[in-house]
């Protein structure tokens, strides 16, 4: 009986190891059994895993072992126009990491298992998980992409429908969106994401669709409150761009803020330009926990990109609650109250809290669904705001992307 089955995986994207200077630093067991543990247990049941013997002892891992090879590694350089979206080398007290591709773009895995039928379950969800994970840093930024290498004779088409169904399923959402990677697939990933979150103003002008998304529900962003309240500068490229700020800012005054962005990820600072520089703005949760740690110090971006051949796809997660290590209260994002403060100015740090759950009827666990879709119109639109924004096929790298969407059944 063969115990052991190798596999060839594909790389699609750099993975950005937290170990990267080492030799082998492409994937790692550590990383990828317990991710595909929890995977085949959806799937399954962890009830069915135990009653077939499954487990490791008293534990929830499942009783195989898991090894990687790779001939070799070659390194990229991460702070280049290219990988941009990647921010984790900036500032003075960040450490310099490079991007890894294994040597080819091949690692072979090989799976030790001595259970028939775990083995067999394995290999049947294996191209499935392996389509909708990545791993590493800055994994639903689409770094850390690795596949299956793909079946003989399988049409293109037929494995893009697979994979959107698979992207689906996995995230819970209603609909996937894709887009041709190109060259610089991470340029596009990072013009996509920013039009939908924060806006762009370099290379054309586009304001977040998050902001326009709770404009139309009377609902203020933390965005033009931060700039309102001096706590975040106000930069303009252009007068024609000052006027447009203006009209909304105008239209908005009587609006309730919120911290909304939250709803797309949470991370400890955000900066904005001020004339030459840029400026830090913290923002740390108000709440705590039992070590008196904010309750929320960093929440991931429920929108998850996939890069695989020439395609980029993504889909938007749903926002549920999650529990945090050593305490076992479930923690949610809606409602809770985060304090931004700007130490390069005599500004007082203020607070301001995300929605709640149920304050508006998209406010619930499948908010990214409608905004998605939402956005999915506004950036393929080819006159957006009646031709006072930039189209996405005039930004740089954009020209001739169209944005596609596939559906549920």
């Amino acid at each position: 009986m063969v115990f052991k089955k190798p596999y060839t995986l594909k790389q699609q994207t750099p993975i950005i190891h937290f170990q990267y200077d080492q030799a082998g630093a492409t994937l790692r067991a550590t990383e990828v059994k317990p991710k595909l543990d929890a995977f085949i247990l959806k799937k399954v049941g962890e009830e069915t895993a135990r009653n077939k013997g499954w487990f490791i002892g008293d534990t929830t891992a499942l009783d195989y072992k898991m090894r990687f090879c790779s001939p070799g590694e070659e390194r990229v350089n991460l702070d280049t126009r290219e990988y941009d979206i990647y921010y984790g080398n900036m500032g003075e007290k960040t450490i310099f990491v490079e991007g890894i591709f294994a040597e080819g773009r091949t690692v072979t895995m090989e799976i030790i298992c001595f259970r028939k039928e775990l083995r067999e379950t394995i290999d049947m969800y294996l191209e499935n998980f392996f389509n909708v994970t990545n791993f590493g840093r800055m994994q639903n930024k689409g770094f850390g992409s690795f596949i299956l290498e793909p079946k003989a004779g399988e049409r293109i088409a037929v494995r893009d429908l697979k994979i959107k169904k698979q992207l689906c399923e996995q995230y819970g959402a209603s609909h996937c969106y894709s887009f041709p990677a190109g060259s610089k697939c991470f340029r596009r990933i990072k013009t996509v994401y920013s039009i939908i979150k924060s806006g762009l103003n370099h290379s054309g002008y586009r304001r977040s669709l998050l902001f326009y998304y709770m404009h139309d529900m009377a609902i203020g962003n933390e965005k033009a409150w931060l700039k309102q309240t001096g706590i975040a500068p106000s930069e303009f490229r252009s007068e024609n761009n000052r006027a447009k700020y203006k009209t909304y800012r105008d239209s908005t005054g009587a609006h309730e803020c919120f911290y909304v962005r939250a709803l797309l990820g949470v991370g400890d600072k955000a900066e904005y330009r001020s004339g030459d520089g840029k400026e830090t703005i913290s923002m740390n949760c108000t709440e705590t926990d039992k070590q008196n740690k904010p309750l929320i110090e960093r929440l991931p971006s429920p929108i998850f990109f996939k890069v695989i051949g020439d395609t980029v796809y993504y889909v938007g997660g749903r926002i549920l609650s999650y529990t945090r290590r050593k305490d076992d209260t479930p923690t949610e994002i809606w409602g809770r109250e985060f304090k931004f403060e700007n130490k390069d100015t005599a500004k007082p740090p203020l607070s301001i809290k995300v929605p709640k759950k149920g304050a508006r009827p998209c406010f619930n666990e499948n908010f990214m669904d409608g905004f998605l879709e939402y956005c999915f119109k506004e950036l393929n639109s080819t006159n957006p705001r009646g031709g006072q924004e930039t189209p996405l096929t005039e930004f740089p790298d954009m020209q001739g992307v169209t944005i596609k969407q596939y559906t549920k059944n």
